[in-house]
Order: C-alpha cells, then structure tokens, then sequence
C-alpha cells in the first residue's frame, strides 16, 4: 500500500474531514478539498476521479472503530460477499432505511467515494461487542407496523432499524447459513455504530424475516418482542395495490423455502399469508413475544404504550407519538385514515387461522389492551 492510499484511508476514518467533504456541492471545492487532506497540492479533477475510481475498487478493512461511527452498511452484494458504505449523517427518520438510503446517496460524496468491504474482513477484524435491541418487531406487513416504529424515531435516544435490506439479504444467503447468529449481532451493531447516543435500538424487520424468528430470539434474547398482526382482508387488498417483495414468487427470492406451486398470484398471496400466521403462532407460543393486533394498535392508552415497547418514554415523548399517530407514516403530509374491507376477500382457512390468532390476543393482554371488535 503506497503512502497516497494511506493517506486515503485514514481519511475513510476521520469524521471531521469526510464532514466537510460532504458538504461540498462543486466538483472544483470538492477536488481542493480532498488535495488537502491528501497531501496532494497539485490534484486536478480527472486524475480525483482515477484515483478514486481505483479506491472504489479495493475492498476496505476498517482499521479502528472511528471508520464504524462515519460510515453507515447499507447494502449487500452476494456475488462478491460483500457490504457497501454509505457515510452516516443524522439517525434515520424516514419510515423505511431504503428511504434513507436513497436520499444520502444523492450527495457529491455519496457518487465519488463509495467504500466496500468483504463480509469475511468484517467478520474477521470485529470487536466482540454484544447489541441489546430494546424492541424487536415483527410483523406481515402492511399491519401497522410502520406506524408504530416510525412513531418511535424522533424520539431522542432512539434508533430505529426499519426493514434493512443488508440483514435481511445476509441472512437468507446461504453462503453464511453457518455464521448467522454471529452475523446478525455484527450487522445490528455495525447499523446502530453511527449513533452511540442512541441508547434504545429498535429494529423493524422485513415481514419475511419471520420465518428466522428462532435466530432472532436466539441472537437477542433480552430483546422485548411484538408481533403485530391484522385482518386477512386488509392485508391482500393493500398488497393487491402494490405487493410487497415476500407476496410475488420471483426467481430470487426472499424465502428460505418457496415451493409454492400456486397458479396466480392471488393464491400465492394467500398461501404466503397463510406461512406467516403458521410462523406467527409458533413465535407467539414461545411466550417470549406479545401479540397485537391492528385495531389493538391505532387505540393504544399512554400506559398500554409505555407497557409495550418497556421503553422509558417521558411525557413529552408520548405527545411526540401522539401526534404522529395522526399522520400517514408511509405518504408524508397526509392525515391518516383507516379504512378496513367491510367483508373478508379472503379464503374460509385464512380467516379461521386469523380468528384462532385473534384469540392468542386476547388471551395475552386481555387486562392490558382495549378488547377486539367482533369478526
């Protein structure tokens, strides 16, 4: 390694420099800028490029946990068995990390420096440094679940893990199916690393991480737990206006086993949710996850909150998540409006299950939280 690419990656580890490297919106400031920090007076724009073009190209091995507290894993490319970078400003406030994700790479920075590491270095040079999440959330989709983390993240001290694709993507990659566990605790602490005054993580999986509820449970098992579920009409209805990842049969899929023979999409649909509600009643019958349903959510008291999520949460916090209740979490600016099919769409065998699991609600918190309606 020639002294110019030390140079360059001990600026990978200065938050400082790549601070002000960020706020740069010209490629003359930038290119200055970075010819100062690299000790290179007579740096021009095309030779910037090359060079950074041949960064971009080598793997990176963090040297210290400062390259941790800049630098935010976003992504996950199974072809090289790698993680992509993006530099870390502000927690993430957007209902969804993709959402984050999008708009931090739209920077001068974000185009020009885009650091990657191997999965192996990661796994090789981390720290044993243990996470605790303070809520876990699992859910089917589209049941109330972005409204209830979102609600938590301007929320100072805590951290919200919105569906992030680089775990998920980890953990269905069978390369690793041998290292899971190690590399759940490594990816939480590498996505929660930028903010070490967040002393509450929250994570938010993807809906189809419930089937490695096991790992989850294993991995954190200080974790508090929810499972949020919801009327099966509900659920295909919004999927049938935009479908989630989990509920389209692809030629790469999000599932560990997709053997579903369904002819059309609908009956795809239905036996997905049919596999979340077989998962869900086996992570429920655990007794280590609370179980709530949608119209449990939309009416929870202050007092049946603060039991739920075991977060210390003040009085200015739950005002905080009050109002945001009012708002859709998913179209920013619009009041939120429910609205809920006024006869099932669904086969008899999904709203049987549905009823059975409606019952385990009850059953769990029938002194804590406000009764179901009728079916």
């Amino acid at each position: 390694m020639n002294d110019l690419t030390q140079r360059y990656i001990k600026l990978l580890h200065n938050r400082q420099q790549l601070q002000q490297l960020a706020a740069q919106h010209s490629m003359a400031h930038f290119c200055d800028l970075l010819a100062r920090y690299l000790d290179w007076p007579d740096l021009t724009e095309p030779q910037m490029l090359t060079f950074l073009r041949q960064q971009n190209a080598r793997a990176v091995v963090p040297q210290s946990t400062e390259f941790n507290r800049c630098w935010f894993p976003y992504a996950y490319q199974s072809n090289q068995q790698s993680v992509r970078w993006l530099l870390a400003n502000e927690k993430p406030q957007q209902p969804f990390l993709a959402d984050y994700i999008a708009a931090n790479r739209q920077s001068l920075l974000a185009t020009l420096i885009q650091p990657y590491s191997l999965l192996a270095d990661l796994l090789a040079v981390a720290a044993p440094t243990k996470v605790v999440p303070a809520l876990l959330i699992f859910h089917w989709s589209r049941t109330g679940s972005t409204l209830l983390a979102s609600s938590m993240m301007p929320v100072a001290g805590c951290l919200v893990l919105s569906e992030s694709m680089l775990i998920s993507d980890v953990l269905t990659d069978p390369v690793w199916q041998d290292r899971t566990k190690e590399l759940l605790q490594l990816l939480v602490h590498l996505q929660s690393c930028p903010w070490p005054e967040c002393s509450s993580i929250i994570i938010k999986t993807n809906a189809w991480d419930l089937q490695q509820w096991r790992l989850w449970q294993t991995t954190f098992p200080d974790a508090k737990s929810l499972c949020l579920i919801r009327q099966p009409a509900a659920v295909l209805r919004s999927h049938k206006r935009e479908a989630g990842r989990h509920m389209v049969k692809q030629h790469v899929t999000v599932w560990l086993d997709d053997n579903c023979q369904a002819e059309d999409l609908i009956t795809y649909q239905q036996q997905k949710l049919t596999q979340l509600m077989q998962l869900t009643a086996q992570l429920v019958k655990t007794g280590n996850s609370t179980l709530i349903d949608y119209q449990q959510l939309i009416q929870l008291s202050n007092r049946q909150w603060r039991k739920l999520t075991g977060l210390p949460l003040n009085d200015s916090d739950i005002m905080t998540w009050q109002q945001h209740l009012k708002w859709d979490a998913k179209n920013n600016g619009q009041l939120y409006r429910l609205t809920e099919p006024a006869t099932s769409d669904c086969s008899p065998e999904l709203a049987q299950q549905y009823h059975l699991l409606r019952l385990q609600c009850q059953d769990w918190n029938a002194d804590e939280l406000n009764p179901l309606p009728a079916v």
